[in-house]
């Protein structure tokens, strides 16, 4: 129950911060928002996320993620994942939260991002109850390297590759394949 009550601050906090910044957006006539939704493919492990059936094992993760552009090639903003896995036997969860700049590079118009290359940099926390296990809660942090790719005006494809570490566990390296980047 706790759980759920942290997720639901965590997405509310998301919502308004994203409104907030979003009206400040349109005074200047440049997207310097982006919201992210997506799932991740990779391993069965605790912090991995994606489709991995076989032997009575899957996993499945799904994140969100806001950056609001403040100076020209750096954002701010974080990101929410979600993660289920389960070990043939059980299922555990994990819900994390990174925070960091996002550098953007390799832009073809100077301030448009809708193209760019990038590299998150994130800190935080994770809430991780491991399957057949009891809830804690680690520091974790990560980075993610991708590249966008404009689909429409203010939508992106936004390919990622990266890696968390959530306390004692291992490294849990993922692939991003489904991503969506919204620019306003």
């Amino acid at each position: 129950m706790k759980n759920r009550i942290y997720a639901s601050v965590l997405a509310f906090a998301f919502v308004v911060a994203g409104s907030a910044f979003g009206a400040a957006a349109g005074t200047s006539g440049a997207p310097l928002c982006e919201s992210v939704f997506g799932g991740t493919a990779g391993g069965a492990s605790q912090t991995g996320g994606g489709f991995d059936f076989g032997q009575g094992k899957w996993a499945f993760g799904a994140n969100a993620a806001y950056h609001h552009l403040f100076m020209d090639p750096i954002q701010l903003g974080g990101k929410v994942n979600v993660n289920f896995a389960n070990n043939g036997t059980a299922t555990g969860n994990m819900i994390g939260l990174l925070v960091g700049p996002t550098f953007n590079f390799m832009n073809a118009t100077p301030g448009d991002i809708s193209d760019a290359m990038f590299l998150f940099v994130g800190a935080g926390f994770a809430m991780v109850k491991p399957a057949g296990g009891t809830s804690n809660t680690d520091f974790q942090f990560g980075a993610e390297l991708g590249k966008r790719i404009k689909v429409w005006d203010n939508i992106s494809y936004r390919p990622s590759f990266g890696f968390t570490k959530v306390g004692s566990a291992q490294l849990a390296f993922n692939v991003n394949l489904l991503n969506v980047s919204i620019l306003y």
